[in-house]
């Protein structure tokens, strides 16, 4: 979805105003559109040509895929104007009709169909359900907003954010690559059974984590680009400073309490063949903290306009955490569980540097408004 709408959605609460938002709004969904048509055009091109046939590999059920793309590509544009006026209860709302509606929809299609895309369908229709209710609260309060619409002016506002889709999509890609290419060296190393190990604890300890670390977050983009908006230097920065302490806060008691109990917890609840699984957990620990911490406030370099540099940081870390683990593994054929605490430390280090980076962005704005 970040390829197909260009991250255009998160620049929504950065605009300068209502007005110049609802076109931005539209950005991501004419994209998606873009993307889609593209995709089923070529579909339709090359899928009964043998030549071709054999060198694309097309997604079984491609067309569900893309209506998926432009469904969510809706969603996101509606989810992040309403974030952006601070509609968190119309959000919340949203989310849970999703949630509802997918489970309601899996479970039912589940007992009524042997279909094998089931689980697409009950994503479109939660996500379709969601972005109608989102819909109709937008129309229903900023109707006259729709008014505003022109075609002029979002190819205008296209070209001023274009940091997105160069920036902050290619840093979302490089995210992914990192996750990818640390599964595929371990797999490789170590074997299937240990990134299985891996997987479940990392799963274990970021599901909780990203929950928290997503909402703070998207609170502290809305808060903190409307600081920006209105020239609250200040407040940004002590918005910046609260969230850092509170997230702080929030973080370490949990991780001093499952650091004493993690291995034995897997071990009770998994079983005996999954002791291994806690220790790797209790070495991953520190780093998800930390990333979590970092998590809360990694749009602050969007709110100050410093998107080629973050996207330059994150494809460092990116890079540095495989070459990390490669290093320890294939090149000084340590162990699993020491390659892992090399990058266990050496991301705990690099997070808490970014932290402090995030930190600093917020203060230079108080210097920039003084000077």
């Amino acid at each position: 979805v970040s390829v197909a709408t260009g991250q255009y959605e998160s620049a929504i609460l950065i605009t300068e105003n209502d007005d110049e938002a609802i076109n931005v709004s539209c950005i991501p969904i004419i994209l998606s559109v873009t993307v889609v048509l593209i995709l089923l055009i070529l579909l339709s091109i090359f899928r009964d040509e043998g030549a071709f046939s054999t060198l694309i590999v097309w997604p079984k059920h491609i067309q569900l895929l893309c209506l998926s793309i432009f469904t969510n590509a809706i969603y996101q544009s509606i989810y992040y104007f309403q974030l952006r006026k601070g509609l968190y209860k119309s959000i919340s709302i949203s989310k849970l009709i999703y949630s509802l509606s997918n489970v309601a929809s899996s479970i039912l299609l589940g007992v009524l169909s042997s279909l094998s895309y089931k689980l697409i369908i009950s994503f479109l229709i939660g996500r379709v359900l969601s972005a109608l209710f989102l819909l109709a609260i937008l129309l229903r309060q900023h109707m006259h907003l729709v008014m505003c619409l022109e075609i002029k002016e979002i190819f205008s506002s296209a070209k001023k954010y274009s940091d997105f889709p160069k920036y902050s999509m290619p840093q979302a890609l490089t995210d992914n690559f990192r996750i990818n290419i640390i599964n595929a060296l371990i797999s490789s190393t170590y074997g299937l059974d240990t990134l299985g190990l891996y997987s479940l604890s990392q799963r274990i300890i970021y599901m909780p984590l990203s929950l928290f670390s997503s909402s703070i977050s998207q609170v502290f983009y809305q808060k903190a680009s409307t600081s920006s908006r209105l020239g609250e230097s200040e407040n940004l920065f002590k918005l910046v400073k609260k969230v850092i302490f509170f997230s702080s806060l929030l973080i370490i008691f949990p991780m001093f309490v499952l650091a004493g109990f993690l291995p034995l917890g897997f071990q009770m609840v998994f079983g005996q063949q999954w002791l291994d699984a806690g220790y790797i957990a209790l070495i991953i620990l520190p780093w998800l903290s930390v990333n979590f911490l970092s998590s809360c406030v990694s749009t602050i370099p969007i709110v100050c306009s410093q998107q080629k540099k973050f996207f330059l940081v994150s494809l460092i870390y990116n890079l540095s955490i495989p070459f990390v683990l490669l290093c320890f593994s294939k090149l000084m054929d340590y162990g699993f569980k020491t390659s892992l605490i090399a990058v266990s430390s050496f991301g705990s280090f690099y997070l808490l540097i970014l932290v402090a980076w995030f930190l600093r962005l917020s203060s230079n704005k108080i210097i920039e408004r003084n000077a």
